[in-house]
């Protein structure tokens, strides 16, 4: 994503940003069904980061 987001004046375009939902989403399914040894801690703040980035106002409406 960061070479996307630099490449285009630091803005992470529509195509982009669906796709970080569409990871979002499938995060939000397995999170919740993952045991300790799984590491959920990494997972979950790997859902936040991206959940920051989605909702960023950097998003570009084109």
């Amino acid at each position: 994503m960061t070479v996307v987001v630099l490449a285009n004046g630091d803005e992470l375009e529509a195509r982009g940003r669906s796709m970080l939902l569409r990871c979002i989403g499938r995060l939000d399914r397995v999170i919740p069904v993952l045991g300790e040894a799984d590491a959920p801690e990494y997972w979950h703040r790997l859902h936040q980061m991206a959940r920051l980035v989605a909702d960023s106002p950097y998003v570009a409406t084109k």
